[in-house]
């Protein structure tokens, strides 16, 4: 017996092998180096009969030995239900420890420990194994549900629904077999679909953040513009091009550092950027484009890698001044008056006094000298003084002023030509005092003329007097009494100080009010000591130096500054406090007293803190927050163009906008300018500029913008797709090859038991109608059990499938992206075109042998010579 049993398996097993294996050499013809994969198909066939022909031996010698072991019968059926239990726990067991492994490892491909790439098998066969965890499952849950339906349909006036439940219920291990086939099938398919949505689509996110948006160009970046008063002409624009609707300057930094970390940095102004770049298919924010929460006018919300909102500062346009459009010229109109105060050569003659009084008491270190020897000294040293200052009387007034263009970020200290202003001449009188000295006030007036870029748009950030001191004496050797007018205007004649610029201030000048209380609290001091009958004097120490100088003020009065009017006026006196190198005129500045040690010592910072630079928010990748040890909320500095700039974590992206880096960063232009503006910097030449074309115009745009002489290059969408290589191509031919082959063996079983059920239920159709069962009753009965059966296994599927496709399929589309790459999300997506047409194709196939049994039957019920008594 078993020897028959074992050779009828044989030749089954055989002619299966040698047709299977046939068939996919012949589908392997069709596929590019197919047949090339002849010895893998014979082997694979080979393995395949193999193990069918084993599993049917083991099962036709188990069923020998019940007969003839002469053993008890399992009556209970005990002993099946624990078998069928133990089966399901070792399989869902299986495909759990699977599961466990390819989550361990994030992908079935892991890296050995001399650097290579591995394939882990455990975690590869987690979608199998848990498909067929999911078959198991169905199949175990197939009886109850039979017996429920059975039960719900008893009550029923028909008995076509009850009759086909009721036959379900005691034939399950026959209907066993289309259940499975029909949820390996259906799941398979549906997991196939998922897994080359998913997988494309992770190509494409990744093309999509590679691209960085639909044109990028390289600007020609023109030679530094070094002649005073000409502001450097703007990086070339894309607006206007045909074609183009939108564009953004972009600064890259492929080098640029957080903390210990290299990332790779992107800057551009976010709104723009959010409407530029190439949005990958993960999900957008909440946040219109123009920094509100919600959609934007469109219905669309912004750029997924793009958070408008977290990252949106006030740039330094914000306390600026903007110029009047068109304006092509700016003029500087720069009045300085200077004179001498008659209490300086009052001061000058005490002086000289008292250096003939020195050199009498030897108070030098020498020896007394007699009075007229030691006038002629003093006399020859105050002279030589005066005489110097006179020399060199010419100094240059420069009036710069810092301009940023909001349109493409470029900021720039331009310095205007030089005015040249005198300073006043004391000259001494042969035989008289220094109080008879005659006096020549000094001063200049000059006009500077700032040309502006045509058709560019500026903001005036700040204006900055340069009056430097001599260069042979460390202080003024003439403190003069000073008196600048300044006043700024278009060169067609709009003004541009004034209502604007009334809040701005320098650290160095007070205003107008801070000076007229120092000087009423001066002169009441002053008149108080001359009352008492004393010298108001103090003596101070220069800290730099060591030198002893004295005072005649008690009460520091610092120079003043109005810049309420459309022209700003200065006063003060030119001491070594002021003017200083450079003097700052702009918003958010305000005056600083000197320390109380006096104006000669350092300024005190907690008197009045510096300009405070807010950190600028950015938007980090996982990647490059762990590797910086960083979280939302902390701050950090991030070195790039050249300096330090503080930030602070914002949000986390998934990617960066035009880099495939795991570890990068994004930050707001206007932020970054707020920043580098406070430290006279700007950023540099633009890297690109990216642009959004019309649909369907962009390789129109790139050819346009190729033969501009201002550009350098110009890349269009395809640039995206040659830096991702899409390396699931084959994988998913082979995954949607294996569902069609699985809906094929399903579609085969289904028939197989549907003739099985023909020829040995032949009986029961003669019965029924000996019952009065009519033949079209007996057909739908029919066609229900197993049209029920395929149905409900279609659903467990489709289920199936779908949580197998959760579990793997995120992680089994990441494994295939390269390993120096960005981690995208990978959220489901259905590839419903293969998969409507092979599930289709299957419930077709289901659907006439479900039809063909049905017609089969009714012709067995309308047979009259058949009958149950005479069989």
């Amino acid at each position: 017996m078993l020897g028959s049993t074992v050779a009828e398996s044989a030749v089954v097993a055989l002619a299966g092998t040698a047709l299977g294996g046939g068939t996919a050499w012949a589908v392997l013809q069709a596929v590019p180096a197919g047949d090339g994969q002849w010895p893998t198909v014979v082997r694979v066939a080979l393995l395949t009969g193999a193990a069918v022909l084993t599993v049917l031996v083991a099962v036709a010698g188990l069923q020998v030995r019940r007969l003839t072991a002469g053993g008890r019968a399992d009556v209970s059926g005990r002993t099946r239900a624990a078998t069928a239990l133990a089966t399901v726990v070792l399989v869902l067991g299986a495909a759990g420890v699977a599961w466990w492994q390819l989550r361990r490892h994030g992908s079935p491909l892991v890296t050995r420990e001399d650097g290579t790439l591995g394939t882990d098998l455990v975690a590869g066969a987690a979608p199998a194994l848990l498909l067929a965890a999911a078959a198991v499952v169905a199949m175990a849950l197939l009886g109850p549900a039979g017996r429920l339906v059975e039960a719900l349909t008893r009550p029923g006036r028909g008995a076509t629904g009850h009759l086909a439940a009721a036959q379900v219920s005691r034939r399950l291990p026959v209907y066993a077999v289309p259940a499975v086939l029909t949820v390996l099938a259906v799941g398979a398919t549906t997991l196939s679909g998922l897994y080359a949505g998913t997988s494309a689509q992770l190509r494409d996110d990744l093309r999509s953040v590679a691209q960085g948006a639909p044109v990028r160009v390289v600007p020609e970046e023109p030679p530094a513009t070094v002649e005073p008063g000409v502001v450097a002409p703007p990086p070339p624009s894309l607006r206007g091009a045909p074609g183009v609707v939108r564009s953004t300057p972009v600064w890259l930094d492929e080098g640029a550092r957080l903390g210990d970390a290299q990332v790779a940095l992107t800057v551009s102004p976010v709104v723009d950027l959010a409407a530029v770049a190439t949005g990958p298919g993960l999900a957008g924010t909440s946040t219109r484009a123009d920094g509100q929460a919600g959609d934007d006018a469109t219905g669309a919300t912004t750029h997924p890698l793009v958070p408008v909102e977290a990252l949106t500062t006030d740039g330094p346009t914000a306390d600026g001044v903007p110029l009047p459009g068109g304006a092509t010229t700016l003029e500087a109109a720069l009045t300085v008056e200077l004179t001498v105060e008659d209490e300086f050569l009052r001061t000058l003659q005490e002086g000289y006094e008292q250096d003939v009084q020195n050199y009498v008491d030897g108070a030098h270190g020498g020896e007394p000298l007699p009075e007229d020897e030691a006038r002629s000294m003093a006399r020859q040293v105050v002279d030589e003084q005066l005489r110097a200052a006179a020399d060199d009387r010419t100094v240059p007034w420069t009036v710069s002023l810092t301009l940023l263009d909001p349109t493409t970020g470029t900021l720039d200290v331009v310095d205007g030509p030089t005015v040249p202003v005198d300073r006043p001449v004391v000259t001494p009188q042969e035989g008289r005092a220094y109080t008879e000295a005659e006096v020549e006030p000094g001063g200049g007036t000059g006009t500077v003329t700032f040309t502006l870029p045509e058709g560019s748009t500026q903001v005036l950030l700040d204006v900055r007097i340069e009056a430097p001191l001599t260069p042979r004496d460390r202080w003024e050797p003439v403190p003069a009494e000073v008196a600048a007018r300044l006043s700024l205007s278009t060169g067609d004649g709009d003004t541009v100080l004034g209502p604007a610029t009334e809040g701005w201030g320098a650290e160095q000048l007070a205003p107008p009010d801070v000076t007229q209380a120092a000087q009423e609290d001066a002169d009441r001091l002053a008149a108080e000591a001359e009352s008492e009958g004393r010298d108001l004097v103090e003596t101070r120490v220069d800290p730099a130096t060591g030198a002893v100088w004295v005072l005649d003020d008690a009460v520091f009065v610092p120079a003043s500054l109005d810049t309420s009017g459309e022209t700003w006026t200065l006063h003060g006196v030119a001491r070594s406090n002021w003017p200083e190198q450079t003097v700052v005129v702009g918003p958010g500045r305000s005056y600083r007293p000197p320390p109380a040690e006096g104006p000669f010592a350092p300024p005190d910072p907690a008197a009045s803190p510096d300009v405070t630079v807010e950190p600028v928010p950015v938007a980090l990748t996982p990647e490059a927050a762990r590797a910086a040890n960083l979280e939302v909320g902390d701050e950090a500095l991030v070195e790039a163009f050249g300096t330090d700039v503080p930030v602070t974590v914002t949000t986390l992206v998934p990617a960066v906008p035009g880099t495939l880096a795991p570890r990068a960063a994004l930050l707001d232009r206007d932020g970054l300018l707020r920043a580098l503006a406070a430290d006279d910097r700007g950023l540099p030449f633009p890297t690109q500029l990216w642009a959004a074309t019309v649909p369907g115009q962009e390789a129109t745009v790139v050819e346009t913008l190729a033969g501009r002489d201002d550009v350098v290059s110009v890349t269009g969408p395809a640039s995206g797709a040659a830096l991702v290589t899409d390396a699931t191509g084959a994988a998913r031919r082979v995954f949607w090859v294996a569902s069609a082959g699985a809906v094929l063996l399903a579609a085969t079983g289904i028939g197989a038991v549907a003739a099985t059920l023909l020829a040995s239920r032949r009986p029961e159709v003669a019965v029924l109608r000996a019952l009065g069962m009519p033949p079209v009753a007996q057909a739908r009965s029919r066609a229900l059990e197993l049209g029920g059966i395929v149905a409900a296994a279609v659903a467990l599927g489709l289920a199936a499938g779908l949580l197998v496709a959760r579990a793997v399929v995120p992680e089994l589309a990441r494994s295939t992206t390269a390993v120096d790459q960005v981690t995208l999300a990978a959220p489901l997506h259905l590839e419903a075109l293969p998969w409507v047409v092979i599930l289709l194709t299957g419930a077709i196939a289901v659907a006439a042998v479900v039809l063909a049994q049905a017609t089969r039957v009714r012709r067995q019920a309308l047979e009259t010579d058949y009958r149950e008594e005479i069989r």
